[in-house]
């Protein structure tokens, strides 16, 4: 699964993107809006860039990260 680019959208803490990393995709991005649960996926992913709000993310956010 190498080369896969993973943005996790209604993120929680990680657990779908944690898997894929961990078959080899990166995560470029989350989405939570949950502090909490941000917090936690923050942990898996330092290097992905964080968003907050899901109504607010555009396409080109996304892309440009």
């Amino acid at each position: 699964m190498s080369g896969l680019t993973l943005v996790s959208l209604f993120d929680g803490i990680g657990g779908f993107p944690l898997a894929f990393e961990r078959a080899g995709a990166r995560t470029v991005a989350t989405v939570e809006i949950d502090q909490a649960a941000a917090a936690i996926s923050k942990r898996h992913f330092p290097h992905a860039h964080q968003f907050d709000d899901v109504t607010k993310v555009t396409g080109n956010d996304l892309r440009s990260v």
